[in-house]
């Protein structure tokens, strides 16, 4: 599993739509991470404005191995810095065509 760091805006986080910005700016970090994989959708929840952990979820497609899955995604945030850091936690696949589960 990976672990990195995003840096956000500690303004930004303190704001509204805290998850959407998490999920967008991880996303991309993903994406980066985890080369050939598309990732579908990424959400995130956040137990309350003055929290320092989330958790997140990330749909993915891998074509070239005929995946599809879910990775589950800690997140810890630094309130003082915006500084973010994640670790994919835990990993589900299927095959694409049949929808059978596999291993990862």
């Amino acid at each position: 599993m990976a672990a990195a760091a995003l840096a956000l805006a500690a303004p930004a986080l303190a704001g509204g739509g805290q998850e959407a910005m998490l999920a967008r700016a991880l996303k991309g970090a993903l994406a980066r991470t985890y080369k050939g994989y598309a990732f579908t959708r990424v959400s995130c929840w956040i137990p309350s404005p003055t929290s320092t952990r989330a958790r997140c979820t990330a749909r993915f497609v891998h074509a070239a191995q005929s995946l599809k899955g879910v990775f589950g995604i800690a997140v810890t945030i630094d309130r003082s810095t915006g500084g973010v850091r994640w670790q994919a936690t835990s990993a589900t696949c299927a095959d694409l065509a049949s929808g059978k589960k596999v291993a990862c």
